[in-house]
Parts: C-alpha cells; sequence; structure tokens
C-alpha cells in the first residue's frame, strides 16, 4: 500500500498537495511548476530538484486505474494573470509537444513525491475566462496505427507498379 493508499483509507489529516510541471521546448527551457492551495510551496522533485510550485485555485480528475487503455487527466487551474493561455498558445503556434508531470505531496513531507508521478502529454487544453482546463493523457495505444509505417509511392516507389 503506498503513503496517499494509506492515508485515504485511515482518513488521516495530513493534507496532499497537488502538483504539476509543464515543460516545452518552444518556452527556452522555463519551466512551470504550480501547486494547489493558497500558499507557494517549496517541494522536492524525485530528481531531487526543489522547487518553488506556486500556489493556484486547481481541481485534479486523475485517471480511472482500469483496462481501457485511454488514461487521461484532466485537470482546471485559476488563470487569473493569464500566463497559463499565454504560455499553451505559444506552444501550439510553435507546434510544440507540452510534457506534465503530476505529482502528489503530503503535507508532512516535503521532500519527495508520496507516490510515482504520472508523466504525461498535454493533448488539448481549452480557456475560458479565467480558467484553462487541461486534458493530458499516456501513449495511445488504441489510436495507433498499425503497422506504423504507411506504404505509400513515396515511401515505396514499387507500390505503383502492383495491381
Amino acid at each position: 500500500m503506498t503513503i496517499l493508499e494509506d492515508i485515504y483509507a485511515s482518513g488521516g489529516t495530513d493534507l496532499i498537495i497537488n502538483t504539476i510541471e509543464l515543460n516545452c521546448e518552444a518556452w527556452g527551457g522555463t519551466k512551470v511548476y504550480i501547486c494547489s492551495g493558497f500558499e507557494d510551496q517549496a517541494l522536492t522533485t524525485e530528481e531531487p530538484v526543489t522547487a518553488t510550485f506556486r500556489a493556484t485555485g486547481m481541481a485534479v480528475a486523475l485517471p480511472a486505474r482500469d483496462s481501457t487503455l485511454v488514461q487521461s487527466l484532466t485537470f482546471a487551474l485559476s488563470n487569473v494573470r493569464g500566463e497559463a493561455t499565454a504560455l499553451l498558445n505559444a506552444a501550439r503556434a510553435a507546434r510544440a509537444q507540452v510534457n506534465l508531470i503530476f505529482r502528489a505531496f503530503r503535507e508532512g513531507d516535503k521532500s519527495a513525491p508520496a507516490e510515482a508521478p504520472y508523466h504525461m502529454v498535454v493533448k488539448t487544453f481549452n480557456a475560458q475566462g479565467a480558467n484553462v482546463e487541461i486534458v493530458a493523457g499516456f501513449f495511445d495505444l488504441l489510436d495507433t496505427r498499425w503497422p506504423r509505417l504507411m506504404y505509400s509511392s513515396e515511401f515505396s516507389p514499387q507500390i505503383k507498379y502492383m495491381s
């Protein structure tokens, strides 16, 4: 049983701090650290790197633990300053992939995540007013083409002579 499962099962008094880390090549190596709550948190990641996570209103819908192979994380965050929308629009304009790492920390132990982090890729985002909703997911095995190579006349010129 993980630390978080133990907290959930026991109804413990330790609070859980949900965090996300966003990074993209289009942002010039800048990483965005966000946490749920009202106060900024100095937390140590698994790498170990100590970073300041900026507090914001955040709602998280974790992926279901089942065998459907469609695993996605949906979260909404307050975008009062407009920074999240500006960064995500810059990544979209550059056609760059945005990576997301979701971590959960215990308030009593900020030296490491309480469980293994989720590494995902941002699939879609929607900005409405002062809120941003982001959907991130793992590798999509169901929608992967098989065979992966598309046999066309550009890839295999002999194919145009087949009848």
